[in-house]
């Protein structure tokens, strides 16, 4: 069945679909420059295989009009209803991905392997520049921060980048070949040790998260166990004999509520384990993340319904304090809560949170059915990286910005591939 108008032009989408690791590692510009022309393939597909997804279209069209519904009712109508809209690309990026690999009949491991080759190719330009203090494009180690960086340069995501992108790589290679438990335990400990070594801790919790919840949907368990084992042992040598990753991964506020409870040198037990629950709590409450959530939460009470309006948090925030409301609650401002599910009750409230969120748990619970039995290794490697992703007691990105939003969105064209490719035995 002739898809597109000619050859060059299927060629050109498929180029796109191989290029996604290394567009996402060129940043934003590039990123979108992608999402924009995987779209315009929707004047080359037949519309018979858009049919296919109805009811899922459906579904994401009534999410992007609470979007727009949020945006209009906001004190900063044309900002946010401009974001709005353009946040449209992106649910149709969601469709397009799962209909092209099908359509363009994209060799799976191929795909798996360029997104390894990628993944493993930051793994060590990063060591690089650990080791040497620039890596292979110059950019420098962020000492300040203890994290590498890699090819990112200033952005500091280069562990979640691969391991988001290298479990992906896993899944695509594992789809239509056997790979020896051995090849699969170097990789899965790499990529685990990587997200220690790149000083991402919220990085390191997740893939932590993730091997977790692959233990308990799949049959591979010695292979995880052994994995998470080897990752979890080398990590803890380098916590203890590395100046660098003992300072990054020491939960110094609890330490240094620990030291003040020390020198106080009280008898009374009681009052000792009461003085250092109170330390440990003034912590947290003065820490610039639950400051965040504090301001999200705050917004939220003022826009219980439909927010404040799709991405307004920071404008929201500012004014807050120009306001000099909630003088005392220690509020600092940034671009978004650090935090998806406190930002979609923020910039969307109650409608748009419990609407995703509904949409998050109805296609996680079908795919989990559909692996249920058969467990089947590749599909709960993508199911244990999406629900890591959105994992709610964790950091998130703003799930509204050109990164989050396309790596969530990607993940999520992956569940749907599986849902069409079983549908139509392509």
């Amino acid at each position: 069945m002739k898809t597109y108008i000619n050859k060059s032009v299927e060629n050109f989408f498929t180029l796109l679909i191989y290029s996604i690791p290394i567009v996402f590692i060129l940043g934003n510009l590039f990123t979108n420059t992608l999402v924009v022309l995987i779209c315009l393939s929707i004047f080359f597909i037949k519309k018979t295989y858009i049919k296919d997804f109805k009811k899922h279209i459906y579904i994401f069209l009534i999410l992007f009009l609470l979007f727009i519904f949020s945006s209009v009712q906001s004190n900063y109508i044309d900002y946010s209803l401009y974001k709005s809209l353009s946040y449209l690309r992106f649910l149709i990026f969601l469709f397009l991905i799962p209909i092209l690999m099908s359509v363009l009949k994209i060799n799976h491991k191929k795909l798996g392997i360029t997104f390894l080759l990628v993944a493993f190719f930051c793994v060590l330009d990063s060591l690089v520049q650990l080791y040497f203090g620039k890596d292979l494009f110059g950019f420098p180690d962020n000492l300040n921060y203890q994290r590498l960086s890699g090819p990112f340069g200033d952005e500091l995501i280069v562990g979640n980048f691969v391991l988001y992108f290298g479990f992906i790589g896993f899944f695509l290679i594992l789809k239509n070949i056997r790979v020896s438990n051995l090849y699969l335990f170097i990789g899965f400990t790499i990529i685990g040790l990587f997200c220690f070594i790149s000083g991402e801790r919220n990085t390191f919790l997740s893939y932590l998260l993730f091997m977790f919840l692959l233990f308990l949907l799949s049959n591979y368990k010695k292979l995880i166990f052994s994995s998470l084992i080897s990752v979890l042992i080398i990590s803890i040598i380098l916590f203890f004999n590395l100046e660098r990753f003992n300072t990054k991964y020491n939960i110094s506020s609890i330490q240094g509520a620990h030291n003040e409870i020390e020198n106080t040198k009280q008898k009374d037990n009681n009052k000792i384990n009461d003085h250092y629950i109170k330390k440990v709590k003034f912590k947290i409450i003065k820490s610039v993340w639950f400051s965040h959530y504090k301001a999200g939460l705050i917004i939220f009470d003022k826009n219980k319904i439909f927010g404040s309006g799709f991405k307004t948090f920071r404008y929201e925030c500012i004014d807050l304090i120009k306001k000099k409301q909630n003088i005392n609650s220690n509020l600092v401002c940034t671009t978004h809560p650090h935090n998806m599910y406190i930002e979609l009750l923020s910039d969307t409230g109650l409608i748009g949170f419990f609407f995703l969120v509904f949409v998050f748990v109805l296609y996680i619970y079908k795919l989990i059915l559909l692996n249920i039995g058969s467990k089947n290794f590749p599909n709960s490697i993508i199911i244990s990286l999406f629900i890591t992703f959105i994992f709610p007691l964790k950091p998130h990105g703003s799930i509204f910005s050109t990164s989050t939003a396309f790596l969530l969105w990607f993940i999520f064209s992956i569940i749907l591939y599986e849902n069409f490719t079983k549908k139509n035995n392509v």
